[in-house]
């Protein structure tokens, strides 16, 4: 429905979100719920009109907050959830971690373009490397980057094709890539658009962004997931980063949704 000054209901409240992060439109956020997150802490979720993207602004609003640091807070976080441990430090293991993700890599391989080119790769919330590991045996180059680099720098001697992999904590300085990967990384960003558009810039012709987010789901909901997607949002959100394409899975087991999406080519 198309709302108009005549036909909006004096009960739908005006959210707190100026601009929508997913689709950059103005003034479309409005309340969708006040809840406990995954921390029995009590969040206000809001929705765009526009493309549905909801958003947890108690935390998304603290993020951009001058004593907040979300560099920290999801450098913090990477370092938790990726933690290894000592019996996960060997060839063996992280050779098993790799193979794992050997199929992830020969789908995505399976649903490029005709004019793809396999010689750049970069996977952007690396966490402990292994996909970075898997892409490494497809392409010349791979950059693993991550928030937290601690944990790829321990375990980076026992990848075998190691000296392919070049990690860094910054984005900045990648460019000219065939594939970037962003898997569950998306939803900690405060704007994901303006995100998606910097990877957009990084990639060569025919060049590839494959990534996948949690949509919502009580379990999901905690103070570094900032936005939950759904299809109409990723298309949209794709569409205004200068993306064509746009493929979009489900895994309905875990609510995750799943996209690959093409550079543009009146956006070179």
């Amino acid at each position: 429905m198309l709302w108009t000054k005549k036909t909006r209901p004096n009960s739908i409240a005006t959210g707190s979100l100026r601009r929508c992060p997913a689709c950059g439109e103005k003034g479309m956020f409005v309340k969708y719920q006040t809840r406990f997150d995954a921390n029995k802490r009590v969040v206000t979720l809001e929705i765009c009109r526009h493309c549905t993207v909801i958003a947890n602004v108690t935390d998304l609003a603290s993020s951009s907050h001058p004593n907040t640091d979300n560099y920290e807070r999801q450098k913090d976080g990477s370092e938790r959830f990726y933690a290894v441990s000592e019996s996960e430090m060997s060839r063996e293991a992280v050779a098993k971690q790799v193979n794992a993700r050997l199929g992830m890599m020969d789908f995505a391989l399976s649903e490029v373009p005709v004019g793809f080119k396999r010689e750049a790769f970069a996977d952007l919330g690396a966490g402990a490397g292994y996909l970075a590991g898997a892409a490494a045996r497809y392409f010349d180059r791979v950059y693993a980057i991550d928030f937290n680099t601690s944990i790829l720098h321990s375990l980076h001697h026992y990848f075998e094709e190691r000296d392919k992999i070049t990690i860094s904590d910054s984005f900045h300085d990648v460019s000219g890539m065939d594939m970037i990967v962003m898997w569950h990384t998306l939803e900690h960003m405060p704007q994901p658009l303006d995100c998606l558009r910097s990877v957009q810039a990084k990639l060569n012709k025919c060049g590839v962004v494959f990534f996948q987010c949690p949509m919502l789901r009580p379990e999901y909901v905690v103070s570094t997931h900032y936005v939950f997607f759904s299809e109409c949002a990723v298309r949209v959100m794709c569409e205004r980063a200068g993306f064509r394409d746009v493929k979009i899975w489900f895994d309905m087991d875990y609510d995750f949704i799943s996209c690959m999406a093409t550079k543009s080519s009146s956006f070179l």
